[in-house]
């Protein structure tokens, strides 16, 4: 048997290989891992604005099916207005906008990180009525992420009409840090 004729099969990597690889995954993930982070702060800082939004859609409708004023105010608790809404809210049922008779859904409040301002950069405390034809007073609800960057704020705008309108934050928002 000739010894230059055998097949040498290699199997695996080597070290060498192995470690050059290891680097190189490293590096790709060191460079990504601060554009991650801000792709996971802006969808929670969304999904604070969609919570939001879903009270305002159920508060108008619930005025127009019932007939009657439906009110959202914010509540720590779930059952009495109290705070502000980053704590928690309640769209509810009452004699008026901060006296709940019967309260329809309540909310969690948002991430310890994450505040409700309105256009003025003070913390949202006002409690919202929806009227029987669906109409509303005016009103933006902007979820500040912690560090006050309005341009990676989301907000809710309400028109008078009752039309919620989720949009991206701006320069011209005001994030004050509580």
């Amino acid at each position: 048997m000739d010894k230059g004729n055998t097949i040498k099969l290699s199997r695996g990597f080597t070290l060498v290989e192995l470690m050059t690889v290891i680097i190189i995954v490293g590096v790709i993930l060191a460079l990504g891992a601060p554009a991650f982070q801000e792709i996971i702060e802006s969808n929670r800082l969304r999904t604070s604005v969609n919570k939001i939004s879903t009270a305002l859609y159920l508060a108008k409708s619930e005025a127009i099916t019932r007939g009657d004023a439906v009110y959202m105010c914010p509540s720590s608790d779930g059952a009495t207005c109290s705070g502000n809404y980053s704590a928690g809210w309640i769209v509810h049922i009452g004699t008026a906008a901060t006296t709940p008779t019967r309260t329809l859904r309540a909310f969690d409040g948002l991430s310890s990180r994450e505040s409700v301002h309105d256009k003025t950069g003070a913390l949202v405390t006002d409690p919202l009525s929806f009227l029987p034809d669906g109409s509303s007073s005016a009103q933006v609800f902007t979820v500040c992420p912690p560090d006050g960057d309005t341009t990676k704020a989301w907000g809710v705008e309400l028109n008078v009409v009752g039309r919620p309108r989720v949009k991206k934050g701006d320069a011209s928002w005001n994030c004050t840090i509580p």
